[in-house]
């Protein structure tokens, strides 16, 4: 048996024991995700009502649905892998969504990424907007812009905005249709879990901002 051989097996058997050990922890880091961190973050905004895990290591939702002042939030984390001109690319996706059955306004804040991947669906009423706090790769539209521009007014709206500016992220969007807020956040790259937990904690707070305000409309 060469030495060669011999060396290509040990690095193959090395390679394969870190691969599981690696699997493993993410496992582990995945149950402690769903049991203890994702609950201890949403209890800060509201009463837990539900925790959910699907999906592989590598392939994962984690969904959890908490009460505010009789609304119910859903709050996603999804880990993906998606396959583009034969590539395959990780990505991972917060989103929060909540109903306001009274509130019959409709709005977008996004940024360019995900205007020009939006854009192709919005009708001649829905009208661009411009508010001077907001920077202009922010993209605003409406199809009340005096709606929108009062609630931009607000500085702790602002505020929240402002927090999404200066990340690595691919799409932001904060948007109210057919009575429901959305606030999505996408970034193309797997996260360690203390980053996903910091980044969950970030969009809870600013759908719970959002929230607070237009449930006073």
């Amino acid at each position: 048996m060469s030495l060669l051989f011999v060396l290509a097996t040990l690095v193959m058997l090395i390679c394969w024991v870190w691969i599981t050990i690696s699997l493993i922890n993410r496992n582990k880091e995945s149950k402690l995700m769903k049991e203890r961190v994702l609950p201890e973050i949403v209890s800060k905004f509201g009463k837990v009502v539900s925790v959910d895990a699907m999906g592989t290591i590598l392939d994962s939702v984690n969904t959890i649905i908490f009460e505010r002042e009789n609304t119910m939030f859903e709050a996603k984390i999804k880990r993906l892998r998606v396959s583009i001109s034969n590539l395959t690319i990780s990505k991972t996706d917060y989103e929060v969504r909540f109903n306001l059955p009274n509130l019959r306004e409709t709005f977008d804040i996004q940024n360019k990424p995900t205007f020009l991947k939006n854009s192709v669906k919005y009708s001649l009423d829905y009208q661009p907007v411009i508010a001077s706090a907001i920077p202009a790769d922010i993209i605003l539209h409406s199809f009340n812009p005096q709606f929108l521009v009062s609630l931009l007014g607000k500085k702790h709206i602002v505020a929240e905005i402002y927090k999404y500016l200066n990340t690595d992220c691919k799409e932001f969007r904060i948007a109210f249709e057919n009575k429901e807020f959305v606030i999505t956040w996408n970034f193309s790259e797997f996260e360690s879990p203390q980053i996903e937990a910091e980044k969950f904690e970030h969009i809870c707070q600013t759908a719970v901002v959002f929230y607070d305000e237009l449930s006073k409309k």
